[in-house]
């Protein structure tokens, strides 16, 4: 039933994104995040270089949105409720960028001019996800073709090496290098960013005076 349910469920998306399709291109972003570090650190270069297009961010709930709001940025919980608006607005925006999985992606047809861009939640996935995923070989096939579908979205993946290109590949059933970004992880830009650390190390330095020493008592 539950099966039967989430293809009823897709064929609804479906003709609503068939809908929104005539509809022009805008010069946009929309974001779908369910984590924070990725999006909040592309927003903030985003700022930093100026560039600031219309940005739609749908986000999780859980996540602390005041860390993602710019004067160029509107912020929408990323509900069961809003599906029709991230169907809407990811149908008439330029530049579409997720980081994670998204079924709904399964049901738009996205137009030459624009470009999806997945931002891997995880960075540096040490287990078997995706397509990868143990439990994928176990699932319907009709939830096989909607996981596929999704992945033939993903036009850009960002990856933080070679050695993470490849693992997407296999993840995404990606058949192109093309498809891989390799400008390196978003989150990890906080590491060099060498007046953020001076001022974090000072207020730990600040906040935790006492210092402990820790020495092995036991050694195998």
């Amino acid at each position: 039933m539950r099966r039967i349910l989430a293809q009823l469920y897709m064929i609804i998306l479906r003709g609503v994104a068939i809908f929104f399709r005539p509809f022009n291109l805008q010069t946009k972003v929309v974001m779908l995040v369910t984590f924070q570090d990725n999006p909040e650190q592309i927003l903030k270069k985003m700022a930093d270089l100026r560039v600031s297009p219309e940005t739609i961010v749908f986000y999780d709930p859980r996540v602390d949105e005041t860390q993602l709001s710019y004067n160029f940025v509107r912020t929408i919980p990323l509900t069961f409720s809003s599906i029709f608006k991230r169907l809407y607005h990811m149908s008439r925006a330029k530049v579409v960028i997720v980081d994670n999985y998204f079924p709904e992606l399964a049901a738009l047809k996205f137009k030459e001019e624009a470009c999806c861009i997945q931002i891997w939640h995880a960075n540096g996935a040490l287990k078997k996800f995706a397509w990868e995923d143990k439990a994928t070989p176990l699932r319907a096939k009709s939830e096989q073709k909607r996981f596929k579908a999704v992945y033939a979205r993903f036009h850009k993946v960002v990856v933080g090496s070679d050695m993470m290109g490849e693992i997407f590949k296999r993840s995404f059933l990606l058949e192109s290098e093309d498809r891989l970004l390799k400008t390196g992880v978003p989150s990890t830009d906080y590491f060099f960013e060498q007046e953020t650390l001076k001022q974090i190390r000072a207020s730990y330095r600040e906040k935790y005076q006492k210092k402990n020493n820790f020495v092995r008592t036991h050694f195998s």
